[in-house]
């Protein structure tokens, strides 16, 4: 394990790393570009108003995504610090994001209960995806195998890479929803007795989430319904990541461990004490997870 300084004087709530750059955000408002393997920070990204929930990479590496209680999304070019486009819209704060694709069309979702598409390029909402009545607390994105519905109407142009997919959305009231991207159309709603804080596409017909109760899900796509529950701590599941043939699961207990899908075989990881993990990423290499005592914590795992 690896401590990259005090990049925060605050808990760390969000981050993001590709093999050279990391992005994280703490609650001081914070939002940074540091160097992945020494953590020394490059840039400090100013402009959002209130606090940053949600930071990441589009998939070049050279862009940075934002979005938090000031209701805004915003765009970053990671070299310069400067943001060539602010998207707004949503009503309450955005909690999350998923990039589609190479980036061009984006996904965000908020505590206004909406889901909403977005071009990058002219910053225009394209759709109003779905409207929940409460909070949408987590979101993914994927290609899947399963029948994701056909649009009533001809797909907007500026729609980008939304065929065959599937946007994954948990909520606080406790439901995970699939909705097609490119159909608006309901797919599945699996009600849960606890909110759904986190969750990830593990393959195309396998999902993984995570809920307040401490459970973490393992959800066929195909089946519309949960294959595998683990339940060995009630400790509120905080974020997850897929690594491989299993997810990282960071709790608000301070844990933070592997469960395999397919061994016995456990990971974890130290450090954090009981101070909760809020984030994680995964870079092809390192784990780096961020916590409430302000660290960010680089984990080198064989696998």
């Amino acid at each position: 394990m690896v401590l990259l300084g005090f990049l925060a004087k605050n808990m760390v709530v969000s981050l993001d790393v590709t093999a050279e750059l990391g992005v994280s955000v703490c609650s001081e408002n914070k939002l940074l570009i540091w160097n992945a393997a020494t953590g020394t920070v490059l840039r400090n990204l100013e402009g959002h108003v209130w606090d940053v929930y949600y930071c990441s990479f589009f998939p070049s590496g050279m862009v940075v995504l934002s979005a938090g209680a000031d209701m805004q999304t915003k765009i970053w070019a990671a070299d310069t610090g400067q943001c060539p486009r602010t998207l707004t819209g949503h009503t309450e704060a955005v909690t999350d994001a998923a990039v589609i694709d190479r980036g061009k069309n984006i996904v965000t979702v908020s505590k206004d209960g909406s889901a909403r598409l977005w071009d990058c390029g002219s910053a225009s909402c394209l759709h109003v995806l779905t409207k929940e009545n409460g909070h949408i607390n987590c979101c993914a994105v994927a290609p899947v195998d399963i029948d994701v519905g056909v649009p009533e109407n001809p797909s907007n142009e500026k729609e980008v890479g939304t065929e065959g997919k599937l946007l994954l959305l948990g909520s606080e009231s406790g439901f995970l929803k699939g909705v097609g991207l490119q159909s608006h159309q309901q797919i599945f709603k699996h009600q849960c007795e606890s909110a759904v804080n986190c969750c990830c596409f593990i393959s195309s017909n396998s999902v993984a989430f995570g809920t307040q109760d401490g459970k973490v899900w393992l959800f066929d796509l195909r089946a519309r319904q949960p294959v595998t529950i683990w339940e060995e701590s009630t400790s509120p599941v905080l974020c997850l990541i897929p690594v491989k043939n299993g997810v990282f699961c960071g709790r608000g207990d301070g844990t933070c461990s592997y469960i395999p899908f397919l061994s016995d075989k456990c990971i974890q990881l130290t450090g954090p004490g009981f101070d909760p993990v809020y984030c994680m990423s995964y870079n092809g290499s390192s784990i780096y997870t961020g916590c409430r005592d302000g660290l960010i914590r680089k984990y080198d795992i064989k696998f």
